[in-house]
């Protein structure tokens, strides 16, 4: 048999707050932990402070309160009250109180912001399934939260976007780390919203391992809108300048045409000298408009394998006559043991090749010139092709507006090559820089993304 002074010390030096005490109040005691908690002495224990203290408990009813305290600060508790003499009168009650102050405020705190926060805010499981989320998402999408309980978000992305949100979860619980993705999720009217989402994983202390996954998201519609207009701003810009760049283009050979003629009508005579240069003139006004039409009209692409180092074999064969009887030279040099494809359209990729090359002939001199073309392993599984020759070079105020529409660095040249294969280069995930020394060349350097796997190969021009 336990001893009775056991029970007492076990009563006494408990660290949660307990009492005893009669139904009439007559009799009362408590634990140290007790007068810590209300800050109240065993004499100032008044019949009216216990009566405030347990109105509203039930028997055998552990409940969340607000207790008074003697400094007038209220404590939240967790109470449990228990009638231990049910067949003595009066009864005598147990009372236990856990101090849950800190605990309370903390969840107070987290659930004013995210009942009130107009992001919404999602606990997962590892699944993606919903766990909670918050009020406001009757605003944003147009449930209630309790309809989002259990289900998945794919069940709401936007199909074109499934794919990119499955990678960015794949790679949140490969590293463990914080992702952003942005996606389109269905309204429950039908309609499709902008969300951003930063999704970060809770891992477990213990085992290392993400246990669920929280995630903010925020309505990007309008921001998305403003970015789209933009873009249509841009695009008129472009068009206006594009527009105003052809005019002038075309307007220069015009004049000496147009002085010309006027003059063969003054004189009655036709001069040879005069009707070459007339033709000459009719010649670059077509080469600009044909230049024109080739980057407006689109290109229907075909997509198969491109052997890169084959690619640039074939374009040097065709230049290599131009070259020679200049005197100008062309060195290819790569291994033959890589193997370099990508996946793209070989018409397009052929006609970059054929640009930069052609450009880095027109820069260097005859009988001096050199043109080396280097086929190489790049960064990140990429293939990087540079072309790089020993000509005049370009200021490096000059390089920056390569690419841009009606701006050239060659004397009869109008920019729209190079700005061809920079839209080429972008259609094939790829990347196009320029670097320039003057007096010593300039160097171009195309970066594609290699093949992971080959597919069928693309008819090899």
């Amino acid at each position: 048999m336990l001893k009775k002074d056991f029970f007492e010390q076990l009563f006494y030096q408990s660290s949660i707050a307990q009492l005893l005490f009669s139904e009439d109040y007559e009799e009362k005691i408590a634990n140290e932990a007790f007068y810590t908690l209300t800050g109240y002495s065993q004499g100032e224990l008044t019949v009216e402070y216990l009566q405030k203290l347990l109105h509203g408990l039930n028997v055998k009813n552990q409940t969340q309160a607000t207790i008074p305290t003697k400094n007038g600060k209220s404590k939240v508790c967790l109470i449990h009250k228990e009638e231990i003499t049910p067949s003595v009168s009066p009864k005598i009650f147990h009372l236990q109180l856990t101090d849950i102050t800190e605990k309370a405020h903390r969840e107070r705190i987290i659930h004013l912001i995210a009942d009130h926060s107009q992001d919404v805010i999602n606990l997962h499981r590892l699944d993606g399934s919903y766990i909670y989320t918050s009020p406001a998402v009757k605003e944003v999408i147009g449930y209630e939260p309790h309809e989002m309980i259990d289900k998945l978000p794919h069940d709401f992305i936007h199909e074109e976007d499934v794919t990119h949100c499955i990678e960015k979860h794949m790679e949140l619980l490969e590293k463990k780390g914080p992702v952003m993705m942005t996606y389109r999720l269905k309204r429950k009217d039908g309609a499709y919203v902008w969300l951003e989402s930063a999704v970060k994983p809770i891992v477990n202390e213990t085992t290392g391992e993400v246990s669920e996954i929280i995630s903010i998201s925020r309505n990007i519609e309008s921001r998305m809108k403003a970015s789209e207009l933009l873009e249509k701003s841009k695009k008129l810009a472009i068009i206006g300048r594009m527009s105003a760049a052809l005019a002038h283009e075309v307007r220069n050979p015009l004049t000496p045409i147009k002085g010309f003629i006027q003059l063969f009508q003054a004189t009655k005579e036709y001069n040879e000298e005069y009707g070459k240069i007339i033709l000459t003139e009719l010649e670059r006004v077509e080469n600009i408009i044909s230049e024109f039409l080739t980057l407006s009209k689109p290109h229907h692409e075909r997509v198969g394998e491109v052997d890169i180092v084959g690619t640039v074999k074939k374009v040097i064969r065709l230049l290599k006559t131009e070259a020679l009887l200049e005197n100008k030279t062309i060195q290819f040099i790569y291994d033959s043991k890589e193997k370099f494809f990508i996946q793209g359209d070989l018409t397009t990729v052929k006609q970059v090749f054929v640009n930069v090359i052609q450009n880095a002939l027109d820069a260097i001199s005859a009988k001096t010139g050199l043109i080396t073309i280097i086929v190489e392993k790049g960064q990140e599984k990429n293939v990087c092709i540079k072309v790089r020759d020993n000509g005049s070079g370009i200021e490096k105020d000059r390089l920056s507006m390569l690419g841009e529409p009606f701006y050239s660095t060659k004397e009869k040249g109008i920019g729209l090559g190079l700005m061809t294969s920079f839209r080429i280069i972008e259609n094939h995930k790829g990347k196009i820089a320029f670097t320039s020394d003057l007096g010593k060349g300039t160097e171009v350097s195309i970066h594609l993304p290699l093949m992971t796997s080959l597919s069928t190969p693309s008819p090899q021009l």
